[in-house]
């Protein structure tokens, strides 16, 4: 599934970007997930050194923005940059109100077998946390958030009125 998400961001990226900003979108999209560790928080960081070490021309300006886009791929904020909001548009497409509820799931499902190392309590309270702290810190997903705590632990509630309680217990 993860390589299917990455074909279809490329794909977006190539029907909409040309240039220079195709080029940054680009290897964003190629790198951001390069070096993956569940249990790593440097992952963004070792990939954009892995971009750097890649590159002819580390301090070349495309580098350095996919560079930047990458490093700010942990989604704590919406980048400020226009090709930031872009590539956050389209790397967590799964979690706004657009998303199609097949394609979260296969996504919630992915993620659930990156974790099988975890105990199934700690995964369950780590995804409903971070789902709902999503839902808190961008507005597009306010409603998910909320509906969560008002219908009790483990209810999220998407785009559509569509509930489900499946991926948490």
């Amino acid at each position: 599934m993860r390589f299917l998400k990455e074909a279809r961001l490329l794909a977006q990226i190539a029907e909409r970007w040309t240039g220079r900003g195709g080029e940054v979108l680009m290897l964003a999209a190629l790198y951001h997930d390069a070096v993956y560790c569940p249990r790593s928080a440097e992952n963004e960081e070792a990939n954009a050194c892995l971009l750097r070490s890649h590159a002819s021309d580390e301090t070349d300006g495309v580098i350095t923005e996919a560079c930047a886009i990458i490093v700010a791929s942990k989604w704590d904020a919406i980048p400020e940059s226009k090709l930031g909001r872009m590539f956050f548009e389209m790397d967590t497409h799964q979690l706004s109100d657009g998303c199609a509820v097949v394609e979260r799931l296969e996504d919630e499902r992915a993620i659930f077998r990156e974790y099988q190392w975890a105990p199934w309590t700690d995964y369950r309270s780590k995804r409903e946390e971070f789902l709902r702290g999503w839902g808190e810190r961008f507005s597009r997903n306010a409603g998910a958030a909320r509906d969560s705590g008002a219908r009790g632990a483990g209810w999220h509630r998407f785009g559509g009125g569509i509930e489900i309680r499946a991926v948490f217990g």
